[in-house]
């Protein structure tokens, strides 16, 4: 009886506040590792030979922008679970709370990663300090994700401040999607930049009509069909994204639906599926700390002073560095973006 519980509970429980932290953990580490084999290759190109060789580092590539999508879509559903739930008042401190935090953590990295190249590396460029701020490249090692996420904080904030239609905003997020492409494809920014961020509005779509889909994927039979048909287009479209006969527009846009797919594959699985334990609740709770920490490691381990050639060290060390840092770096973190929170004593929690 009290497993059937806990099962019914994880099928109402699936996109909890805890459990998305757990997945955040699991995604995190999953971005280390496709990132980790990328310099492994760089420093020892035999390891990527051969049909071993190719798998794995196939499988890491895919890792990498199949993650960050579900971070988008992660993002999005909290950002609109806790507008539905709080209304007005979320988006009233919205800049103040979610915004400026994020942008300050942004710049104490940017101050790191420019001391590091500095003082370790002998490199700086005013060019990519300063453009950091903005949008379009930044000096903080895989720092793209920090950069996209907050112009979509932005887009959230305007959206759904001025438009209270579901249908609506929707409809507004669709067009900043496409302004965003437009201007990345303008900028010419790689396909990282734009090809999992549709995930975000999914995100959205999902936690506006949760209690529908929560209705439809109660039924067993809707279950597994829906698992069998989003693992299917999912499949053609990872296949179909590859071939390098299709357009470059047209493959980004494949390796988009497959990211989608991809993400609401996952979903779906975690109402069967318990990944809420202490490791990946204790990874989660670190994981942005994880994402732009390890880049450090990457580069802080090959560097011109230090240079780490057998593979497995390098990899151990970049590991257990980037989660002792981030570990460390947390409380400082986690007080910057509990800035502005302080009036939850007045009614205003957030």
């Amino acid at each position: 009886m009290n497993i059937e519980n806990k099962d019914l509970n994880r099928r109402d429980d699936y996109l909890s506040l805890k459990n998305t932290i757990c997945l955040k953990g699991i995604l995190a580490i999953c971005i280390i590792l496709c990132h980790l084999w990328g310099a492994i290759v760089e420093g020892k190109p035999s390891l990527g030979d051969g049909v071993i060789g190719n798998t794995v580092g196939r499988i890491c590539t895919v890792l990498g922008y199949l993650s960050v999508a579900l971070f988008f879509f992660i993002s999005g559903y909290g950002l609109c679970v806790q507008s539905e739930k709080k209304g007005d008042t979320y988006l009233n401190g919205f800049l103040l709370k979610r915004v400026l935090p994020l942008y300050i953590i942004n710049i104490l990295l940017i101050i790191f990663y420019a001391l590091f190249n500095l003082l370790l590396e002998g490199m700086f460029s005013w060019k990519i300090v300063l453009q950091s701020f903005f949008f379009g490249g930044t000096i903080i090692s895989k720092g793209w994700y920090l950069q996209a996420i907050l112009v979509w904080y932005l887009f959230f904030f305007i959206v759904f401040k001025f438009i209270k239609s579901n249908k609506l905003q929707i409809v507004a997020m669709i067009g900043a999607f496409l302004v965003y492409l437009t201007a990345c494809l303008i900028m010419q920014l790689s396909s990282t930049w734009y090809e999992g961020v549709f995930c975000l509005i999914l995100g959205i779509v999902w936690a506006k009509y949760f209690k529908q889909i929560s209705e439809i994927l109660s039924k067993n039979k809707w279950f597994i069909l829906s698992i069998l048909i989003v693992g299917l287009l999912f499949a053609v479209s990872f296949v179909f994204g590859n071939f390098s006969f299709l357009s470059p527009p047209i493959r980004v846009a494949v390796k988009s639906i497959s990211a989608c797919m991809f993400t609401i594959f996952v979903v779906l699985f975690l109402r069967i599926v318990p990944i809420n334990n202490i490791v990946t609740l204790f990874l989660g709770k670190i994981s942005l700390e994880i994402y732009v920490f390890h880049g450090f490691f990457l580069m802080l381990y090959r560097c011109k002073h230090i240079y780490i050639n057998n593979w497995i060290l390098y990899s151990v060390l970049v590991i257990a560095s980037t989660i002792l840092l981030a570990w460390m770096i947390y409380p400082l973190f986690s007080m910057i973006l509990k800035l502005g929170k302080k009036e939850k004593k007045n009614g205003n929690e957030h």
